[in-house]
């Protein structure tokens, strides 16, 4: 999909605040809604069709989890923006989201314009702050903080992916949205996560600098029983993970 389309500039204005010294932007056109945050980057894109619907592919492969992990889950979602995963993973009655977003002014965005469950409780923290004070493990932890190609600090700091090990199950498995502009910056973040999960894999894209980095205490299941479970149709989210996992990378540990 081309994103270029959906600018600051193109559409219908559905609403426009100031938030945190940044302007934010909601419009809409040709059946999709979407906003912009300080700039022109697309920070979440909703099909007014079908709400509960992934649209974009990055946000998509951070639901591979669903053809390895069981039904019963907790789900932590750092940086939960317009609520993209709250929308898609209510389909499931056993799961469970709890819901973590730094600006209250976006999480009233979410309600308001992005339909936004009733049901799902918004902690309004920084990552950072909640997963430092968190007591609760969960089975997922879903983690996407950056705005217009910057990441929080924390990212490259080796207490946040001590406290969200903490804050996982044994069995946990976080999957991490990134945007790295060189090898060393990613190297960076690698050595964090080699100080403290056992396994990790990288899922890159060819039309998007992103990254999604998935780390773990178990094993991640080779590509192979991921295309098996892909093929039988082993998730509730209607994605085709195949291109997903093709673009899948375990990283051996140094």
């Amino acid at each position: 999909m081309n994103l270029s389309i959906f600018n600051p500039d193109t559409g219908t204005l559905i609403h426009q605040e100031f938030t945190l010294h940044k302007h934010l932007v909601v419009r809409e056109m040709d059946g999709f809604r979407w906003f912009h945050l300080g700039g022109s980057s697309v920070q979440s894109l909703m099909d007014l069709h079908c709400t509960k619907k992934i649209v974009l592919p990055v946000y998509q492969s951070m639901l591979l989890f669903l053809l390895w992990k069981g039904e019963n889950l907790q789900i932590l979602n750092l940086g939960m923006g317009a609520g993209g995963f709250e929308r898609a993973l209510q389909v499931s009655p056993h799961i469970n989201v709890t819901s973590v977003e730094q600006d209250p002014q976006i999480a009233a965005m979410a309600r308001n314009y992005f339909f936004l469950p009733d049901t799902v409780q918004v902690y309004i923290q920084s990552a950072q702050q909640f997963i430092e004070q968190n007591h609760n493990q969960y089975d997922i932890v879903l983690c996407d903080i950056f705005i217009e190609h910057k990441h929080c600090q924390c990212i490259n700091d080796l207490n946040f992916y001590q406290n969200l090990h903490k804050s996982m199950k044994q069995s946990g498995v976080a999957l991490i949205n990134l945007f790295v502009e060189t090898e060393l910056q990613l190297l960076d973040i690698l050595q964090g996560v080699h100080n403290v999960f056992s396994y990790s894999a990288l899922i890159e894209f060819t039309d998007y600098k992103n990254i999604v980095l998935i780390v773990s205490d178990l094993p991640i299941p080779a590509k192979e029983q991921l295309f098996v479970s892909n093929k039988n149709g082993n998730n509730s989210s209607g994605i085709d993970f195949d291109n997903m996992i093709n673009h899948l990378y375990h990283i051996k540990k140094s």
